[in-house]
């Protein structure tokens, strides 16, 4: 609910905004809400470890709400971006973007899935990890490409450096965390 109502003021706020912008805006938004949610599952997990997470019931259940929120916020950044390429361009988009569109689907399951799990085996937590991370990766791919190639309302450089900095770091504490796992023989 938190999440469909900060984006029912992210879109409210951009109304200002000619009819152009609007749907560009809003998906720009939406997506850095996504952004902020992989961002503090990834930090959580990198600080504190799948691993430990996963066996406090509490706790899991908090992760797969985390995911959850994702993907209802990703469901609605499908919609707002679906309405900034129009519908003519929107096929062309999912084929030159066939990764993160199959990423997009994995996260409209994952939280289902995660739910029938209770324990976290070897696969599980690969695939939680690689999923995750993968979603981060292709937001390391956008801001990069912003860098190189601003786009029309671009934020400034030093936002898209400053996600930059903050996905290496995210992405350095989960590669420490999976590495002093593995050096205690934890899987």
């Amino acid at each position: 609910m938190l999440i469909i109502l900060w984006e029912t003021g992210v879109y409210f706020w951009v109304l200002n905004n000619t009819p152009e912008a609007l749907y560009q805006l809003s998906a720009r938004y939406s997506a850095r809400t996504s952004f902020v949610l992989i961002t503090i599952i990834l930090l959580w997990i990198g600080a504190t470890g799948l691993r430990k997470i996963y066996r406090s019931a509490f706790k899991r259940l908090h992760l797969i709400t985390l995911i959850l929120l994702l993907a209802v916020n990703h469901l609605i950044h499908f919609g707002f971006l679906y309405a900034n390429l129009q519908p003519e361009n929107f096929g062309k988009f999912l084929l030159e973007n066939h990764l993160p569109a199959l990423l997009y689907v994995a996260l409209m399951i994952s939280p289902w899935l995660l739910f029938s799990k209770k324990t976290l085996t070897s696969p599980l937590y690969w695939g939680i990890l690689i999923f995750l991370i993968g979603l981060e990766i292709i937001f390391l791919q956008t801001y990069v490409g912003r860098l190189s190639s601003p786009k029309p309302l671009g934020s400034p450089t030093y936002f898209y450096l400053g996600c930059i900095v903050l996905i290496g770091v995210t992405l350095g504490l989960n590669i420490n965390r999976v590495v002093t796992e593995h050096l205690k023989g934890a899987n």
